[in-house]
């Protein structure tokens, strides 16, 4: 799979989940297929599911603190 789709991909659930699609959000999720060694739609998925997560709990730790 080339960058272009998979970074489409990420985007797309990125987006689908209400969140910001950003260069950070890029960055991550080419350094996410580097150290894991593949490019593939399933990688994009679980880089997507890993940072939609992450932000939900970083929202829930904030709402906390508040």
């Amino acid at each position: 799979m080339n960058q272009i789709l998979y970074l489409e991909i990420v985007e797309h659930y990125i987006k689908k989940s209400g969140l910001e699609y950003n260069d950070e959000v890029r960055a991550e999720s080419l350094r996410w297929c580097q150290l894991r060694g593949q490019r593939s739609g399933r990688a994009a998925y679980q880089f997507s599911k890993h940072w939609i997560g992450s932000k939900n709990l970083e929202k829930l730790a904030n709402k906390d603190q508040a």
